[in-house]
């Protein structure tokens, strides 16, 4: 299964560096993969994170079905509260972090 998170970035199970079931973020400008704790610039704008919390980015404003959405949560992203305190913990500032539960 592949998700494409953006034009340059997918999420995939079908990446040579896929192993116990974990998916991994593909650049699909280089074919580099990342596991969840990895450090990436996925845009300069952006700056460095973990890949966990650029998926997360990248994940927020997509409509997924319930199948992507156990997909991903496969990344590491089963539970809305740990992964504010990972984007806490990488300085993803607070001003900018939303559950999806909120109302904007």
């Amino acid at each position: 299964m592949e998700i494409i998170l953006r034009p340059s970035w997918m999420l995939s199970n079908e990446h040579p560096a896929y192993s116990h079931g974990q998916p991994v973020l593909v650049s699909r400008l280089t074919g580099e993969a990342y596991r969840p704790g990895n450090v990436v610039q996925p845009y300069s704008l952006w700056g460095w994170m973990t890949a966990r919390v650029a998926v997360f980015r990248m994940v927020k404003s997509l409509q997924l079905d319930h199948v992507e959405r156990a997909f991903v949560s496969k990344f590491g992203m089963s539970r809305q509260e740990n992964l504010k305190r990972i984007a806490m913990k990488d300085g993803y500032r607070k001003s900018e972090y939303k559950l999806s539960s909120q109302k904007t």
